[in-house]
């Protein structure tokens, strides 16, 4: 059906609309890529958290130490 539509219009007419697919195809890889990089960014600062938090783990005392037990 688009294609017939297509087939019907005048050629500057489907010079915009395949400028129109593109920029809207570049627009829809942009914000994939910013997605993308942001996904990546959240790993990465979890990464770190669960770093953080296994030194934190193993520094601490643990709740029953020595002078707790006995």
């Amino acid at each position: 059906m688009i294609d017939r539509l297509q087939d019907e219009l005048s050629q500057d007419s489907r010079q915009g609309l395949i400028r129109l697919k593109f920029r809207i195809i570049r627009e829809l890889i942009e914000a994939t890529q910013a997605l993308k990089a942001r996904i990546i960014e959240g790993q990465q600062s979890q990464a770190k958290m669960g770093k953080r938090k296994d030194i934190d783990f193993s520094s601490s005392k643990s709740p029953l130490s020595k002078k707790d037990k006995g």
